[in-house]
């Protein structure tokens, strides 16, 4: 059975593997017009050219633990 201090022990060892935010920002298409989709960033890298998993809907809350 766990306890509390186990559970936080996880939590920890999970933020501390994964010490990012996932950030979801617009999309746009050609000439800068805007899509309804978005696309799904890592905090910690400065190239946004670059995005993580699939694009979603403005409906779509992302986490990372």
């Amino acid at each position: 059975m766990s306890t509390a201090s186990d559970t936080v022990s996880v939590s920890d060892q999970v933020r501390a593997a994964f010490d990012f935010e996932v950030n979801k920002l617009p999309l746009f298409g050609p000439e800068n017009i805007p899509t309804s989709n978005y696309g799904l960033f890592r905090s910690d890298r400065t190239d946004i050219t670059s995005c993580i998993g699939r694009t979603v809907k403005a409906k779509y809350v992302p986490h990372t633990t």
